[in-house]
């Protein structure tokens, strides 16, 4: 997983990208798995707003001519 969070004081951040999300540009929310601290254990799941600031859907084409979309962070 490439996605990290940091805890801020009034909300999380969290950085990194995502690739091959499937059906991305149609999801009103998407499940993302991000670590929350070193340990083998610290993952947890977000739910994240696909339009919410700092958040954008990229198409990229694969090796079988389709596009699922990324969803980089900040």
């Amino acid at each position: 997983m490439r996605w990290r969070t940091q805890v801020g004081v009034h909300r999380l951040a969290f950085t990194g990208t995502k690739c091959h999300v499937a059906f991305a540009s149609s999801a009103e929310r998407l499940v993302v798995a991000v670590r929350t601290g070193d340990g083998d254990t610290d993952i947890d799941l977000l739910l994240v707003d696909p339009n919410a600031d700092g958040v954008t859907l990229e198409q990229k084409l694969t090796v079988a001519s389709d596009a699922p979309p990324r969803a980089p962070g900040r």
